[in-house]
C-alpha cells in the first residue's frame, strides 16, 4: 500500500544476468594406501631395517657354590606362630523371647508430623456463573488487517 505502481518485474530479476552452466567434472581422488602390485615385495619392515642386530652371548644360569644344606634342628613353626595365644571360646546363650501382652489403655504420643501441624481455617470457594447466557450480536468479520492490506497486482505468466 505504498501507492507505488508494479512494474512486473522485481529488482533482483532485473539485475540478473543469464549464465552458461556446465556439467560438473567429476575427478576420483587416488587412494595413497594402494600399492603396485608389480612392486618389489620386501620381507621387513622399515622399523626392522632401521634396527641393528647384536650378537648377545647367552647369560649363564647362577648355581650356587656348594650343595650342603644347613644342618640342625629345623622347628617348623614361624614367629606368629609362636606369639600366638588361645582363648577359649564360649558359646553366647539364647535370649529368652519377649511375649507380647496388650493392654486396653490409650496411646498418648504424638508424631513429629502432627506435633508440627497448623490448623489453618479454609473455606470451599464458590463457582461463578456467567450473568447472561446470550449470544454476542456483534458481526463476526473473518478477514484479519493482513488480508485487509493486502492489494493483487496482475501478474502474467512468463514465457518459455
Amino acid at each position: 500500500p505504498s501507492g507505488l505502481k508494479f512494474h512486473g518485474t522485481s529488482e533482483n530479476r532485473a539485475q540478473f544476468t543469464g549464465k552458461e552452466a556446465q556439467r560438473a567434472v567429476v575427478t576420483k581422488m587416488q587412494d595413497n594406501l594402494r600399492v603396485d602390485s608389480r612392486a618389489k615385495f620386501n620381507e621387513h619392515t622399515t622399523a626392522r631395517d632401521d634396527f641393528p642386530e647384536y650378537h648377545v652371548e647367552r647369560q649363564q644360569p647362577i648355581r650356587p657354590k656348594s650343595r650342603e644344606r644347613a644342618t640342625g634342628k629345623f622347628e617348623g613353626v614361624s614367629e606368629a606362630q609362636k606369639a600366638f595365644v588361645e582363648y577359649p571360646v564360649e558359646a553366647p546363650k539364647p535370649r529368652a523371647k519377649a511375649v507380647y501382652k496388650p493392654n486396653n489403655l490409650p496411646f498418648e504420643g504424638n508424631t513429629e508430623a502432627q506435633r508440627a501441624f497448623t490448623p489453618k481455617k479454609a473455606e470451599r470457594t464458590r463457582a461463578v456463573r456467567p450473568k447472561s447466557r446470550e449470544r454476542q450480536t456483534a458481526k463476526f468479520d473473518a478477514h484479519t488487517t493482513a488480508q485487509g492490506d493486502f492489494v493483487k497486482h496482475p501478474v502474467q505468466k512468463r514465457q518459455p
